[in-house]
């Protein structure tokens, strides 16, 4: 019988067959790439039916340009196509499917050129000013393009399929939950106050009253979100962390259609008396999005924890004890990454389209026949702010995502750099702005796009800390494991 020889550096047995010390936090990845992926299907398949149904009570398309209706058409149809591929080659990196991870991973990469050559193309067609054109190119590709360069070489060290680790990225899992409850926490929090300061007459009505019950019952599944995260980065047992996973899930899950029958009724309370037949069918779509994007991630995590703690009951070889040995931290590193790039290429993007409160962006936000000119006004300087101030942020976040990915000896230097460098902007351009957002739960409701600012807040106040923190935690001979990992 063969005797495990001593794991380089820490004297501990080596890894059985089949096991591994850490999986570069690539269980993390898959899980924020179904998230994404998910909340971007959703989005783009309702929100472009949202846009064809205006495009045919317009009169099918009559005074548009033929070429600009294709062109919304092909953009929709890859952005879909995109969506979905970007969730598939998640769900690959977790559980067995057609083909490897690597494949997953290269097909939404490709999908991905598709989709940024069919905007380029459409743009460059239709006259499309030069710096809105760049901006979109930057946002589109930034994700894309650090996938094939830093995820697709880790994927590839492990062929046709990416082992569990011993603690079966749990520990990365529970990082996630811990700085999404956050968020969720301080998005609910947020929304509560402002329903606080809605007028006496709309909070007494049937809508008002709506609104507060669907506000209390997301904070308390985001509550449920946090205390699961606690409990997991806590946990000596992998079923303690399974256990407050399953009760967030299935909290999350009732709280998520509950919500949703909630906003149909404010919906359908709030249309006007003449709304026809065309206003309750976009009513309806805006619903099933705002479901389907909460439905979301309590779905994933569900699956997650209930086929890792599956995998584990089959596998009496399985450690069931919670005890990873990167303690997670590769799985904030791409959580990093991926907050980092989308933050670098919005930054450069809002010097590309000037400033959000300039004549041009006004212009473009208040064309409400433009969706797209509508979303690209989102962008600029936030809060009148110099937009370095987002670009360094960005790029620390960058560089600290990476160097926890790779555990290399410089990760807790580049955390806590970007830590407190991100969390003295973020006090400092975002703080002002709360008393604008607090007042903005029902501005959502028309226009679900102003949840990104809710979002983007809570990220931008959260994950600083969270990461000053959880690069603190003290892995078992980081040499050696970034050795496994290079």
């Amino acid at each position: 019988m063969a005797v495990d020889q001593p794991y380089a550096g820490t004297g501990a047995p080596a890894p059985s067959p089949g096991h591994k010390s850490s999986d570069s936090g690539l269980s993390g990845l898959g899980l924020i790439m179904q998230l994404v992926g998910g909340i971007m299907t959703a989005v783009v398949a309702c929100y472009g039916m949202i846009m064809l149904i205006a495009v045919l009570q317009a009169g099918g398309g009559r005074g548009m340009p033929g070429s600009i209706m294709i062109w919304i058409l092909a953009v929709l149809g890859t952005s879909l196509a995109r969506s979905l591929t970007h969730a598939a080659a998640g769900r690959r990196l977790l559980y067995e499917g057609p083909g490897t991870p690597a494949s997953a991973l290269q097909r939404y990469i490709t999908v991905s050129a598709v989709q940024v050559g069919v905007v380029c193309v459409g743009m460059l067609v239709n006259d499309a000013p030069g710096g809105m054109m760049l901006a979109l190119l930057l946002i589109l590709s930034a994700w894309p393009l650090a996938l094939f360069v830093v995820a697709r070489p880790k994927i590839a060290e492990y062929g046709d399929a990416v082992p569990m680790a011993d603690d079966k990225g749990f520990d990365g899992a529970s990082i996630l939950l811990l700085i999404f409850g956050s968020i969720g926490v301080a998005i609910g929090s947020i929304m509560l106050l402002g329903w606080l300061d809605w007028p006496g007459e709309l909070k007494s009505n049937l809508m008002g009253m709506g609104m507060l019950v669907a506000f209390v019952m997301l904070t308390i599944r985001s509550v449920l979100h946090l205390r699961a995260g606690l409990r997991g980065i806590k946990a000596i047992h992998m079923a303690e962390t399974a256990d407050a996973a399953a009760k967030y899930a299935s909290f999350g899950v009732i709280a998520s259609v509950v919500a949703g029958g909630v906003f149909l009724v404010g919906f359908v309370t709030a249309m006007p008396s003449g709304g026809g037949g065309g206003m309750m069918i976009l009513m309806l779509v805006m619903v099933v999005m705002i479901t389907w994007v909460l439905l979301v991630w309590p779905l994933t995590v569900k699956r997650f924890f209930g086929d890792r703690q599956f995998a584990t009951m089959l596998d009496e070889r399985a450690p069931a004890t919670q005890d990873a040995s990167d303690q997670g931290l590769p799985t904030l590193g791409w959580l990093l990454l991926a907050f980092g790039v989308y933050a670098l290429a919005t930054g450069f993007a809002g010097v590309l389209m000037g400033d959000m409160g300039d004549d041009r962006a006004m212009r473009r936000m208040s064309r409400g026949d433009n969706p797209l000119g509508q979303m690209m006004g989102l962008i600029g300087n936030v809060g009148g702010k110099s937009p370095w101030f987002g670009i360094t942020t960005a790029a620390l976040q960058v560089w600290a995502g990476v160097e926890l990915i790779r555990l290399t000896p410089r990760y807790k230097i580049a955390g806590m750099v970007f830590g407190g460098v991100a969390a003295a902007v973020a006090l400092y351009v975002y703080l002002p702005m709360l008393d604008a957002l607090m007042g903005g739960g029902l501005a959502m409701l028309s226009n679900p796009l102003a949840a990104m600012g809710f979002a983007s807040v809570a990220m931008a106040l959260v994950v600083p800390v969270a990461t000053i923190v959880f690069v603190q935690r003290k892995v078992r001979d980081p040499k050696a494991l970034a050795q496994t990992f290079e």
